[in-house]
């Protein structure tokens, strides 16, 4: 999380001073400006974004709650968010039907 929040400064501020105000000396804005160079990291940053876009926005669907409706069926899932979502038994991973104490 840490190295996708600094990547992300670093090129923000690489477009700004070449877009909006120049903010680095010309030396630097040669080389880091340069196409070669920034374009290979934002592509780095998109991809660091996906792979960590679950922490930075993982929590909200934490489940918080699960309760067994009465029909033993269906149950009501609760997540961080407040929101709550009615789920099949049948529809969870893997679901297999029980006969006996046995299986």
């Amino acid at each position: 999380m840490a190295s996708t929040v600094m990547l992300t400064a670093v090129n923000t501020s690489i477009l700004y001073s070449t877009f909006i105000n120049q903010i680095f000396t010309a030396a630097f804005s040669a080389i880091f400006a340069n196409p070669i160079v920034l374009l290979p990291s934002l592509a780095g940053n998109y991809i660091l974004w996906r792979r960590s876009a679950i922490y930075f926005y993982g929590d909200r669907a934490e489940v918080v709650n699960i309760f067994l409706k009465p029909n033993g069926k269906q149950v009501i899932v609760e997540t961080r968010d407040s929101e709550s979502k009615v789920i099949n038994n049948t529809d969870i991973y893997e679901a297999t039907k029980i006969d006996s104490k046995y299986d």
